[in-house]
């Protein structure tokens, strides 16, 4: 993909504030491609953990979600009951999501914005 395809617009998501520790949450994501590329079936969306300035150092298969179509340029995805794990310490967080394009390249490091959102996990 060119890198003019690594553009998204996070539009609206759903997450506690708060949540307990080492459990599985439901969130609820809706973002835009908005840029000029086809996203196939290698781009998904992930999450990270980050707390006091510590991401978390995995960028594994387990925190993945499959897009389920193509999405065109302008078009709305919507992905809803996406499981997250959440950390097994107690703390504040940032849980932080992005999209891949498995074995490219993390949207965020082509400059894509990530979607960040505070978490107090219990």
């Amino acid at each position: 993909m060119a890198a003019s395809g690594y553009a998204v617009e996070w539009r609206e998501h759903y997450f506690p504030a708060r949540v307990d520790r080492g459990t599985t949450v439901l969130a609820s994501l809706r973002f835009r491609n908005s840029g000029d590329q086809v996203w196939r079936d290698s781009v998904k969306l992930t999450y990270r953990w980050s707390s006091a300035g510590q991401v978390s150092p995995s960028k594994d298969d387990n925190n993945r979600a499959l897009l389920h179509r193509p999405v065109a340029p302008g078009e709305d995805v919507l992905l809803d009951r996406i499981p997250v794990r959440t950390p097994e310490a107690p703390g504040n967080y940032v849980l932080r999501f992005d999209l891949v394009n498995e074995l490219v390249a993390f949207f965020s490091d082509k400059g894509a914005p990530t979607l960040s959102i505070p978490v107090l996990v219990n």
